[in-house]
């Protein structure tokens, strides 16, 4: 990963759109539409190398308790967050983990006789429950949250392959043109062909992963 403040974007698509002083988007604008099309391109990113999920600490349910909260996962490393769920595993001892059943619903018939979660808005509820208290890593792939449109937007990390980067800008780049009426489909396709060769190299150097395979 990459890291690229939110300057050093702004400077990239104020480049690109050869509006380097337009008042009528200003930096702060800029630094917001950077917010928006950010976590975009991270989840972008997740579906094309799944590995590059993040395992939890490991994460210790007490007895008599069953849940785990979203909030008090880690790493949460610079402004990363939960975004969603690969899979939850039962520490058996140092080099054996055991993974849990999703289910959609604490009814389902596999969370009576095998450990399995239900996932909730904040927080995976274990079942059984009498059955939960232990030890577990949690692999999710982690988000972003939003940049606050402001100056202090200038100094915030942006964590993006190298050349990735460029799909950003470009996607920024034909909000500001869209926004002063020019022309923005150069823009666009141009961060489409990024996308389509990252993909290409990410498939590569990370493979092509179906569901039964990440199993």
């Amino acid at each position: 990963m990459a890291s690229f403040t939110g300057a050093e974007l702004l400077e990239m698509v104020r480049a690109e759109t050869l509006h380097d002083a337009d008042t009528q988007v200003t930096d702060n604008m800029i630094y917001r539409r950077i917010g928006v099309e950010y976590p975009r391109i991270r989840r972008w990113l997740a579906e094309q190398a799944p590995d590059l999920c993040k395992d939890s600490d490991t994460v210790t349910v007490a007895a008599g308790a069953s849940v785990i909260l979203k909030s008090a996962l880690s790493p949460t490393v610079a402004d990363t967050v939960y975004e969603h769920i690969s899979c939850i595993e039962r520490v058996i001892d140092t080099n054996v983990r055991r993974k849990l059943n999703l289910i959609v619903t604490a009814h389902d018939r596999l969370a009576e006789t095998f450990m399995s979660f239900v996932e909730y808005p904040t927080e995976f509820r274990l079942y059984p429950e009498e059955d939960a208290p232990g030890s577990y890593v949690v692999t999710y792939v982690t988000g972003v949250t939003q940049g606050t449109g402001t100056a202090s937007d200038a100094t915030r990390a942006h964590l993006i392959p190298f050349g990735i980067e460029q799909a950003l800008v470009s996607r920024v780049a034909a909000w500001v043109k869209q926004r002063l009426d020019d022309d923005f489909k150069y823009h666009l396709a141009n961060a489409d062909d990024v996308l389509k060769e990252s993909a290409r190299m990410l498939r590569m150097r990370h493979g092509s992963h179906s569901p039964e395979g990440l199993d």
